[in-house]
């Protein structure tokens, strides 16, 4: 037995909450700072199996042959490689010699990529020390490289339609591959060309050059409402998260080009990579999810042409909701990275999933955030529905505008 399904789902754990995904990837997804887990070990196992191959077969290193005899190489690497000896009955999957000498060659090899931040390209100094630990991450990278190259059942590519590609294990790109990628680009393009299209067909975006000029819709004399007013301290967060994201994006910059120090410093023991990549991309989310939600509970008065009875205190439960789950968040990112929160990592520490990072608590408080945002929204904006004239957030003509200022 060289390692069990359990030993891949513990690997997958430890994966997540040190956040991984943000110094390096796994089948693509993920950061690019580090490697792509999967497929350095996928080429690790192809190189040592061409070895074994070119000194059992051809008496020769693998690196000594000439051209042709490499390729004759690579095409019996291909074969073994792609061939799925998983046995669905039993559960089983064996593995051939090359693989148990690839599986234990990686455990020191991974050691040695997380001893120091030059080497993993920031993170925090033998951020994984534990050999069992590192065992079992071993695992879910082995496993990840053999779904990537083994056959499906029934079919000629992997379970990742050959991904990575590595032309050593015969992992080369599909024709379903390249048509579907192509298909989504054609798609993308073709959406926004339509999105594009349907928002010039309404006047008030200007779409059609006009040059007078747009007055927005307020409430008569002009004058803010309660909740409004509140509204204030979400613009200052905005620029408050979205200073913190360029200075996290400038210190990711500076990891990719020397992750051994910041001028002297070695801010990897603070801040590493990992951690301020994270909050790189919550910050990003969070910015502009404040703003967005910030920007809708500002205008609905002025469309709805009233203010709601207790709005402003609405919106003011909303911030502080809001300052909870930011401040949270971040603060359960650095503590779960850092090993700190024990088995609560997943729900108030790192989730692990780029973009999901923030702890599956806070997650749920911030969708119960919105839908509360979402009704305070439509109670704001419900009297325009019987209105005809606050349809529109904008009136271009100011005399036809009873409530334009």
């Amino acid at each position: 037995m060289i390692f069990t399904g359990d030993d891949i789902r513990s690997g997958q754990q430890i994966f997540l909450k040190y956040g991984l995904m943000e110094n390096g990837s796994v089948l693509g997804h993920g950061a690019y700072l580090g490697p792509d887990f999967s497929a350095a070990y996928l080429h690790d196992l192809g190189q040592v199996t061409a070895s074994v191959i070119a000194l059992q077969s051809y008496g020769q290193s693998y690196e000594s042959m000439d051209a042709p005899g490499q390729a004759a190489v690579q095409t019996e690497v291909a074969l073994i490689l792609k061939q799925n000896r998983y046995d669905a009955q039993t559960s089983v999957l064996t593995y051939t010699q090359p693989e148990v000498d690839t599986f234990q060659a990686q455990q020191t090899v991974w050691a040695d990529y997380f001893s120091k931040p030059g080497n993993d390209a920031g993170l925090q100094a033998k951020l994984i020390s534990n050999p069992e630990e590192i065992r079992q991450l071993t695992a879910f990278f082995a496993w990840a490289a053999w779904s990537s190259v083994a056959e499906r059942p029934g079919h000629s590519y992997s379970y990742t339609n050959n991904f990575p590609y590595d032309p050593l294990v015969g992992n080369q790109p599909t024709s379903d591959a390249v048509l579907w990628s192509a298909l989504s680009l054609i798609t993308l393009l073709g959406g926004t060309a339509g999105v594009l299209f349907a928002f010039g067909r309404f006047d008030f975006p200007g779409w059609k050059g006009k040059r007078e000029h747009i007055h927005p819709q307020m409430l008569p004399g002009g004058e803010m409402t309660a909740s409004q007013k509140g509204t204030i301290k979400y613009f200052l967060i905005v620029a408050v998260l979205l200073l913190l994201q360029g200075l996290c994006g400038g210190l990711i910059a500076h990891y990719r080009a020397d992750p051994n120090s910041f001028y002297g410093l070695d801010l990897s023991r603070l801040l590493p990579s990992n951690i301020v990549r994270t909050w790189h991309v919550q910050l990003a989310i969070f910015w502009i999810a404040t703003a967005y939600v910030a920007g809708a509970l500002f205008i609905g008065p002025a469309v709805g042409g009233k203010e709601p009875r207790k709005q402003a205190l609405w919106v003011n439960i909303l911030f502080a909701a809001l300052v909870v789950v930011v401040a949270g968040s971040l603060l359960g990112e650095y503590l779960g990275v850092n090993n700190w929160l024990g088995n609560l990592w997943f729900w108030i520490g790192d989730q692990g999933w780029e973009y999901l990072d923030l702890g599956r608590a806070w997650q749920i408080l911030l969708a119960v955030g919105l839908v509360v945002w979402l009704a305070l929204l439509i109670r704001a904006i419900a009297p325009a529905r019987k209105n005809g004239e606050r349809k529109e957030i904008a009136s271009r003509n100011i005399s036809k505008s009873p409530s334009g200022v």
